[in-house]
């Protein structure tokens, strides 16, 4: 690739990253989530969190990722996007938010596994990744994110 096609390409990786930060900060005025910041500046971001990252992160770059339909990895090599994950989907991406948890797993929380009545609903952002996940009362205050609003069967 010559210098000219990396600039292109870094350029493109720019503005997917700066996709990605406005698509969360919609998301979360939307919803009223708090920003979570990209866990490399946040040194206080939960284990379990970035484990999540880093599952989607090896995927995508083991090539075992599940894919949506409309991206493929020759396209992301060269044309960068907003992909999002979801914890209760490890391994799976989509170039829009199009992940949707079944009744059974909406109540469940992707941290210890248990069905809740209702979850802390959560999405972070590292790259061009943007990773929602939900989590019960008791992980939320374990992870330090109990302003997180809940969904679910209060």
């Amino acid at each position: 690739m010559n210098a000219a096609a990396l600039t292109a390409l870094a350029d493109q990786l720019t503005a997917a990253v700066r996709d990605a930060t406005g698509d969360q900060h919609r998301r979360a005025a939307h919803h009223g989530l708090p920003f979570l910041p990209l866990p490399e500046d946040n040194p206080r971001m939960d284990d379990w969190i970035d484990a999540q990252i880093r599952i989607l992160m090896e995927a995508l770059t083991g090539e075992t990722a599940r894919l949506c339909r409309h991206i493929t990895a020759s396209a992301l090599a060269s044309a960068p996007t907003v992909l999002y994950g979801a914890a209760w989907a490890p391994g799976q991406l989509a170039c829009r938010s199009t992940l949707h948890a079944d009744p059974i797993e909406d109540d469940t929380c992707d941290r210890c596994r248990q069905t809740a009545g209702a979850l802390h609903a959560g999405m972070v952002q590292t790259g061009v990744l943007l990773l929602a996940f939900g989590l019960c009362p008791g992980c939320a205050q374990h992870t330090g994110l109990t302003n997180l609003p809940t969904h679910g069967r209060s």
